[in-house]
């Protein structure tokens, strides 16, 4: 039996330590759709050394990912970030730009749903790098509150917010995070991405769709970007804490 197959028979026994796992995953990968930084790349790749073998990315190309992001210069990385990810660039990390034309009518909708899910959990976008709520890392870094909280109250033994918590779980991601990041990766793939944000796309996809198979939820898939999308407003600010309590 190899190193993740170990892992995953030792989480499969121990609900607690899986789901912080699983909040680790979430966590690292909303890192890397931050703008970076000097020595952001090393830093994550040591974040991503540390959760190579747990049984959450079993299936995946973490480990192919985490050596892109070792040998990632800062300046490639960020001057990848601006041509991929940044203003108008072609590889949105909004979630409200994937879809079709009566999705763009529908944003305000979207966004206040989304909202809505962060206020109920006590979340607020950090007030020093503000965004929109769909940001990609802000929904990945949400996920992650969502696993922690299940985590804490089942220590607890608290069985409503353990049930509230896993509730708003499969309905975050049968919702949104689960409806749009395959057209995300798509954008990505037809972008020839560098190395590092090509890999971290295709295991952000990865790792979602184990997500939704585990919790047993169907997401309806969105369809390419938007054409013709607004350029978000704040789409030149990228979330470094994007998410906090009040």
């Amino acid at each position: 039996m190899g190193d993740i197959e170990q892992q995953e028979a030792a989480t499969a026994g121990d609900p607690l330590q899986a789901l912080i796992e699983r909040a680790a995953i979430f966590r690292v990968l909303a890192h890397g759709f931050v703008y970076p930084k000097e020595g952001d790349a090393l830093l994550l790749a040591a974040a991503m050394r540390n959760m190579a073998h747990h049984a959450g990315v079993a299936g995946s190309d973490w480990l192919a990912m985490q050596a892109a992001w070792e040998n990632g210069a800062d300046e490639l990385l960020v001057q990848e970030y601006m041509r991929l990810f940044l203003g108008s660039a072609p590889c949105s990390l909004h979630e409200t730009a994937y879809g079709d034309g009566q999705r763009l009518a529908g944003k305000s909708r979207e966004l206040a749903d989304i909202r809505g899910f962060y206020k109920a959990f006590a979340m607020t976008l950090s007030e020093d790098e503000p965004n929109l709520p769909d940001h990609l890392a802000t929904e990945l870094e949400f996920y992650s509150v969502l696993l922690l909280k299940q985590a804490y109250a089942l220590e607890e033994g608290w069985q409503e917010p353990l049930e509230i918590a896993a509730d708003a779980a499969r309905k975050f991601m049968d919702y949104h995070l689960g409806r749009w990041v395959n057209a995300f990766v798509a954008v990505v793939q037809e972008q020839q991405a560098a190395a590092p944000y090509l890999l971290l796309a295709e295991v952000t996809a990865a790792v979602v769709q184990a997500e939704c198979d585990r919790l047993g939820v169907h997401p309806e898939l969105l369809s390419g970007r938007i054409a013709g999308d607004v350029m978000q407003e704040d789409a030149l600010v990228c979330p470094r804490d994007v998410v906090g309590a009040e």
